[in-house]
């Protein structure tokens, strides 16, 4: 297994490859598929598996805005 490289070296690749156009694509789905409204009657295991792709999409948009700035 390599080493981990630097926060600074992953924020710059994760701003490269989402600003290429597949990478927009990918982004959109990603935004698409994490940000879509759960009905209230939703049960806690989809409540929960939803708020951890929510977490994982602000963790990458997080990591874009970082690496674009850096």
């Amino acid at each position: 297994m390599s080493p981990r490289p630097d926060q600074r070296t992953v924020d710059s690749a994760f701003a490269r490859l989402f600003a290429t156009a597949d990478g927009r694509v990918v982004l959109a789905e990603l935004e698409r598929l994490t940000l879509r409204t759960i009905l209230a009657d939703a049960s806690d295991q989809t409540l929960r598996a939803q708020e951890g792709k929510r977490a994982l999409f602000n963790h990458i948009t997080t990591t874009i805005e970082r690496g674009k700035h850096g």
